[in-house]
């Protein structure tokens, strides 16, 4: 985990030989493509069907919109499933009716954080919501990693579980 081409690289210089190289020395860009993200996605729909679960129109946060974690949120929102909170190692945003994947990436790609997002508020550790001030919740992704809440499955602390549920919707 929190290893990049370049860090392949010098793996490779060590020992002789790696995987996830950079294109320069061979390599498939996979953090580019987002290898590892498709393969979350391939996961969820592996195990969903145990789930008496629909990814269409799942509510989806990404606890950890990084390398891997932009991607699975791409991959996923590709199947119909809807990202409503994410957080990087700054901020947690949410909105109930949905967060523009492709422009969050495009955001997070020139350099700035998810809470430059404008179409979505600030969550905060207390379970609100506010325009202004920084959420720091349990687990955040400023120690690292990631973590993906499909609906009421496994609920982050600061939303609540109707925040899940598409209007209309049972819980399941």
């Amino acid at each position: 985990m929190g290893t990049d081409e370049r860090c392949m690289a010098w793996i490779k210089d060590e020992i002789g030989r790696a995987v996830g190289l950079p294109p320069e020395i061979g390599g498939i860009p996979l953090d580019e493509i987002g290898a590892t993200g498709l393969g979350l996605r391939a996961s969820v729909e592996a195990s969903i069907k145990y789930c008496d679960f629909d990814l269409k129109g799942a509510r989806v946060v990404v606890q950890g919109f990084g390398s891997v974690g932009k991607h699975a949120a791409r991959f996923l929102g590709e199947k119909g499933a809807v990202l409503i909170a994410a957080c990087d190692s700054r901020e947690t945003i949410f909105n109930p009716k949905g967060i523009d994947v492709e422009r969050l990436i495009a955001l997070k790609n020139s350099g700035k954080n998810v809470r430059d997002y404008a179409d979505a508020v600030r969550a905060t550790a207390s379970g609100g919501a506010t325009a202004t001030g920084s959420a720091s919740p349990a687990g955040s992704a400023a120690a690292g990693g990631l973590h993906i809440v499909l609906a009421g499955k496994d609920l982050c602390d600061y939303l609540k579980p109707d925040d899940f549920r598409a209007a209309g919707t049972p819980s399941k």
